[in-house]
């Protein structure tokens, strides 16, 4: 089970690590610097692997549940805009744009 995870884990790393290099990196650089002539905004790319602290909607939270959870930024998500981050206590992967990375 263990080398199973590991696979499905880079599978996934790979094909995230290879959108955020070929698409946000270099399309995107050279497209706003040959158009507009000045270097695109990258501040939201974050490295792999960052702390990050998810906020947890205001539909799922008890009253005495935390509003956020600590989880470690995986990746992009393709589906919609937002930061891939596992939670490694509850071992699931949650998708929000609202992050705060440490």
């Amino acid at each position: 089970m263990f080398i199973r995870d590991s696979y499905a884990h880079e599978d996934r790393s790979e094909h995230t690590h290879g959108y955020t290099f070929r698409y946000t990196l270099l399309r995107i650089y050279y497209i706003n610097k040959k158009f507009y002539g000045k270097k695109p905004d990258l501040s939201h790319v974050r490295i792999f692997g960052y702390i990050a602290f998810v906020h947890i909607p205001d539909e799922t939270w008890q009253n005495l549940d935390p509003k956020i959870e600590k989880c470690i930024l995986v990746g992009y998500s393709l589906e919609q805009k937002g930061y891939k981050c596992f939670n490694a206590s509850v071992r699931n992967v949650r998708v929000g744009r609202d992050v705060v990375f440490d």
